[in-house]
């Protein structure tokens, strides 16, 4: 009897500047996972299971936590923060005017801004918020997913408008 066992690894995410963690999607049995690694490949462990696509990993610059996509199918995508640590809470940004198809979440260097590209007008543009503002001034509330609690909150978003799909932010030094 022969098994065979396709897993599919997708370098979609990013290391810390000192290159001592990194983040990336592996795809395998139906199943889009985050997991974290060692710069080096070793202690290679799974940051989300469960049946929901999960996509696009972006660590933050201080190595504290992971944002993703993630959502049941490509056409209601999420951003979701989760620590790399076993404490903590994982937070939902609810991005109500924003549905579908969410993409490629990225940080500030200083951890403050998370940009992403996001439906507009049409087509995805890149849209940006500050996590931290959020985070403390934003009304937020506990909800209740298929993979566990979460911490809601509703960004004030900033799109930059362009005729065109923009997709890939990249915070230079900010």
């Amino acid at each position: 009897m022969f098994h065979i066992f396709l897993s599919l690894v997708f370098m979609t995410g990013n290391a810390l500047a000192d290159n001592s963690l990194m983040t990336f999607m592996r795809e395998s049995d139906q199943q889009k996972q985050i997991m974290v690694a060692n710069s080096d490949g070793t202690n290679v462990r799974a940051i989300t299971t469960g049946r929901f696509w999960h996509l696009y990993p972006a660590i933050s610059p201080n190595g504290v936590e992971v944002t993703y996509v993630s959502g049941e199918d490509g056409s209601n995508l999420h951003l979701v923060t989760k620590p790399l640590m076993q404490n903590g809470a994982t937070e939902q940004w609810t991005l109500d005017s924003q549905k579908g198809l969410i993409l490629h979440p990225s940080y500030s260097g200083n951890g403050d801004l998370i940009g992403y590209s996001a439906p507009a007008s049409g087509v995805n543009q890149i849209t940006y918020f500050n996590m931290r503002k959020t985070r403390l001034t934003a009304p937020k509330s506990d909800i209740m997913t298929p993979e566990g609690p979460r911490i809601a909150y509703r960004p004030e978003i900033t799109v930059v408008n362009s005729p065109y799909p923009s997709f890939f932010p990249n915070f230079s030094s900010y």
